[in-house]
């Protein structure tokens, strides 16, 4: 498993490196949800009978009787994956220990660069109207920005 999530790893940064140059972050939850559904059934997969999904998922900290039940259970591992007995096994921060990445923090590295985000309430200066060292624009121009950037985000 930790190969797989070693490649997943390594495609996940290629894949953020062309496509997260985005300025919206709307499609990519619903993706990170896919993945992290996908590494969970990677990992029942292999605990193919009942007394190992109980002992694995008592391990992980879930509680005895919703791992007998999803144990018993018939489900593929596909669907088994969605259950609160795997999901409260195996949470997101165990997930995040194990090695797979969030796509959320690498977006973020990304539009947000560790320069801007060290600095905290202090404005930092961006490409907009005028770029770095230029002169601060007309209060009158600043004014129609805010306007439009109100307008823009209503839609």
């Amino acid at each position: 498993m930790d190969y797989r999530l070693f490649k997943l790893a390594e495609y996940l940064h290629g894949w953020m490196e062309y496509y997260g140059i985005s300025g919206l972050y709307r499609a990519k939850p619903e993706l990170y949800q896919w993945l992290r559904r996908r590494v969970r059934m990677c990992y029942l997969k292999p605990w193919r009978y009942c007394r190992t999904k109980v002992r694995e998922l008592t391990k992980l900290g879930t509680f005895l009787r919703t791992a007998i039940s999803l144990g018993l259970s018939r489900k593929g591992p596909w669907r088994l994956s969605r259950t609160l007995a795997t999901q409260s096994g195996m949470t997101n921060q165990w997930l995040k220990n194990q090695g797979l990445l969030s796509i959320k923090d690498l977006w973020v590295k990304i539009h947000y660069p560790a320069t801007a985000r060290a600095h905290g309430n202090r404005q930092v200066r961006t490409r907009l109207l005028g770029g770095v060292g230029a002169e601060t624009p007309p209060a009158t121009r600043l004014y129609y920005f805010s306007v439009s950037v109100n307008f823009v985000s209503q839609f």
